[in-house]
C-alpha cells in the first residue's frame, strides 16, 4: 500500500523529462511494460499540435504513433536470451488539476507495450528515457512476476 502511495506521489511530482514511472508485469504469455511520461518532457522531443497544458485527448491520440516510436527507441526487453519487439497497446491520458483554477489538464501519457514470450523464465529490461535531454533521468519501476 505504501509503495503505491509513494509511486503516486512521485508521479504527481514529475512534470518533465527527469522522471518516468513504469509498471512491468511478467505473465505466462509475455511481458507488459506500461510507462508514464510527462507531456512537458515529451514536448522537448516531439512536436505537439498545441501547448501540452492545452492538449486535448483527441490531439494526444493523434500523437500516439510518434509517442510510441520515440518510446520504442528508449526501451528494450531481452527475454530468455533473445530481444523481443514490443507491440504497442493503448495510450491513455493522465489528468491533473490546476490548483488555482480547478481545471483539469493532461499531464502525462501512459503507454502500454507487450513483449510476447511463452513462459518467460528470465527477463532483462533496458530503459533510457529522455537520454538525449538529460543524464539525470530517474525511473520508478514496479515489477510483478506471475502476480
Amino acid at each position: 500500500m505504501m509503495a503505491g502511495i509513494a509511486a503516486a506521489l512521485v508521479l504527481l511530482a514529475a512534470h518533465d523529462e527527469k522522471l518516468s514511472v513504469s509498471r512491468v508485469e511478467v505473465k505466462p504469455d509475455g511481458i507488459v511494460w506500461t510507462v508514464d511520461v510527462a507531456l512537458q518532457g515529451l514536448e522537448k522531443i516531439l512536436r505537439f499540435p498545441a501547448d501540452p497544458l492545452d492538449l486535448t485527448e483527441s490531439q494526444l491520440q493523434g500523437m500516439k504513433d510518434e509517442i510510441v516510436r520515440y518510446l520504442r527507441t528508449c526501451m528494450k526487453a531481452e527475454i530468455d536470451g533473445a530481444f523481443a519487439e514490443p507491440e504497442a497497446g493503448a495510450l491513455e491520458p493522465l489528468y491533473e488539476t490546476f490548483i488555482a483554477t480547478g481545471e483539469k489538464y493532461i499531464a502525462h501519457a501512459r503507454q502500454r507495450f507487450r513483449f510476447a514470450a511463452a513462459s518467460p523464465r528470465r527477463a532483462i529490461l533496458h530503459g533510457a528515457f529522455f537520454r538525449t535531454l538529460t543524464d539525470r533521468h530517474e525511473a520508478a519501476i514496479t515489477v510483478t512476476w506471475n502476480g
